[in-house]
Order: structure tokens, then C-alpha cells, then sequence
């Protein structure tokens, strides 16, 4: 979805549109009343149904089967904005046809419930989609499963979805099933979570109209990149940053953080809205199994006192 957090520059290769493969620890997890499960890293519970557990490393919910996902996302930005986000015409560049919109009202807050069908290469995905909240915030649930079984499980997802509670109050470990943590304190505030990827600014909100503000995100890939492919990944990835252009390398050196191998690259750009210039940061540490990406962009003239903001969260970084 062209949401805001994507505005600001994920990795793209984290950002992967396909149902996530079973994960082999996944775990239940204590539940609450009537059969509600505390969704990890964020304030929502969900109803749980029959043959589905909490994910070990993701904010949501799956079948035991793998083959049915339930996302859930807090952002920190006005129920209006994301509900003008959910229109047929916004969402047909991600190949998502809208076959049906419905207003719904979940946990007391104001919302949407959105149900197409995205249109990928090689299947077709059935999307329930719900957002809702306030003036200040808002949550996103997405279910997604094979077009073949919407039929089946539309009311159940349905339901799912719409009864989901938001406790606003609720402490919670933003870190809650991620492979990592940040140690210590940052200069920088924790945005938000989707799935796993985090995101920080210097306030804890995200504003997509003022691209010179400093954002960092880390996000977390399960997928092998064979040491000869790696310099080659860390340059596309930063070259391919969303809503970023024209951008060049200026430095890339190796680097080590908590025992594992990677790149450090530092480059120029230029924002696609207001074409600003942008300086841009950039850190992946590679697993065998996975990756960690870093990226970092702030406006020309404010590298030099947000660069080492930057620099500190990824020393921080350290593995469960």
C-alpha cells in the first residue's frame, strides 16, 4: 500500500507482497479473556480463531497451516489520512482491484473494512483489509490468503478483524518477537512498528510532507544473500529507496556489528516530493539465513548533527 511508511524509503526487499512461509517456532502465547490474544509489539488484541496462533516473529497471526496471515500495524497517523489511502484508485498501482467498502466501527473508534483481491505474478491474493481510529493514530489489520479459499473464510476473517481491541493504555515491548534489540538510549524516537521493520524520528511521529525531517528505519529479511552478492545488494538497495532519486555513492566500507559482516554506505539524493536534497545512510549486517538492513535519510545541511544519531542506534544493535 502506498501508506507513509513506505513513503519514506523501506528496503525493498523486505517489503514482499507474497503470504509469509510457516514460521516453524511459532507460539500461542498467553491469552487473555474469550479467547483474545495480546498481538505482539503493539496495544491490539485479537480474537483468536480456531487453528490459528500468534506468530513468533511478526506482529499478528497464522494458520497452523501457514497459508492464512493476519497483519497488524499501529501508525502513527490520523484515521482520515489512512482511510483516503484505501480507495480504488489508490490502491491499483499495487495490482490490487477493490471489489468492496463498507464503514465499520471497531472497539468504539470510527473505521473502514476493505475486501479485493491483489493480482500478483504467479497467484491471486484475497485481501480483508480494516483500519480504524482516532485523530491522532490508527491501527491496520490485513488478513491474506489464496483467492481459492476466500470464500471459505471470509466470514471468519471478517469477524476477526471487526472485533479486534485497541488499549491505548496497554504497556508493550515495541521489540516483542524480533531476533534483535537496541541497547541503551537513542536520540531519536521510536514511530512505529510494521511487522518488522521499525521506524524513528526525533518526535515519534512521521510527516510524509516534509522529507527533510530524519527518519531511520531497520528492518529484518529472512532471505540468504550469498557473499558475492552482497555489495551488489547493499548498492541496489540503497539506490532503489523509495521516494528518493538521483541517488549517488559518496562512501561504502565494510563494517562489523555484533560479529556479523556488512556495509556502510553514505550517498546523496534527491527527494521525489519537493525535490529536496537528501543525505542518505545506509548499514546491512548479514546471517547466514537473513539479513538486517539500516537506512537513514535527513535534508542536506542537517547530516552532520543527525548522522550520528544514526550511527548510535546501529552500534546499539544486538542480536537475541
Amino acid at each position: 500500500m502506498r501508506r507513509s511508511a513506505r513513503r519514506l524509503g523501506l528496503l525493498a526487499a523486505v517489503l514482499s507482497t507474497a503470504l509469509p512461509p510457516p514460521l516453524p517456532a511459532a507460539e500461542t502465547g498467553p491469552e487473555a479473556e474469550d479467547d483474545y490474544v495480546a498481538i505482539l509489539g503493539t496495544r491490539v488484541s485479537l480474537r483468536r480463531p480456531p487453528g490459528f496462533v500468534r506468530t513468533g516473529n511478526q506482529a499478528g497471526l497464522e494458520s497452523v497451516s501457514g497459508d492464512v496471515a493476519i497483519i497488524v500495524s499501529e501508525l502513527p497517523q490520523p484515521f482520515e489520512t489512512l482511510s483516503s489511502e484505501y480507495t480504488k484508485e489508490r490502491l491499483a498501482p499495487e495490482r490490487i482491484v477493490l471489489l468492496a467498502r463498507e464503514p465499520v466501527e471497531v472497539d468504539g473508534h470510527p473505521g473502514f473494512l476493505v475486501y479485493g483481491v491483489q493480482l500478483l505474478e504467479d497467484q491471486q491474493i484475497a485481501l480483508w483489509i480494516v483500519g480504524f481510529g482516532t485523530e491522532q493514530q490508527s491501527v491496520l489489520l490485513q488478513a491474506r490468503t489464496a483467492k481459492a479459499q476466500a470464500r471459505k473464510l471470509s466470514n471468519m476473517l471478517h469477524e476477526t478483524l471487526v472485533t479486534a481491541r485497541w488499549e491505548l493504555e496497554r504497556p508493550y515491548d515495541p521489540f516483542a518477537g524480533l531476533p534483535f534489540i537496541l541497547a541503551g538510549k537513542h536520540r531519536l524516537k521510536l514511530a512505529h512498528r510494521v511487522r518488522k521493520r521499525l521506524t524513528y524520528t526525533t518526535d515519534g511521529s512521521l510527516d510524509p510532507d516534509a522529507p527533510k525531517r530524519p527518519v531511520f528505519i531497520i528492518a529484518h529479511a529472512v532471505r540468504a544473500v550469498p557473499e558475492d552478492d552482497r555489495t551488489d545488494l547493499c548498492q541496489k538497495t540503497l539506490e532503489g529507496m523509495n521516494g528518493v532519486s538521483d541517488v549517488v555513492v559518496h562512501a561504502n566500507v565494510e563494517i562489523t556489528i555484533d560479529g556479523l559482516p556488512g556495509c556502510e554506505l553514505l550517498a546523496y539524493g534527491t527527494s521525489e516530493r519537493g525535490s529536496e536534497r537528501l543525505a542518505l545512510y545506509q548499514v546491512v549486517l548479514f546471517e547466514r539465513e537473513a539479513y538486517y538492513g539500516f537506512q537513514g535519510r535527513v535534508g542536506v545541511g542537517l547530516q552532520y548533527r543527525f548522522l550520528p544519531a544514526f550511527k548510535e542506534i546501529v552500534t546499539s544493535f544486538k542480536r537475541r
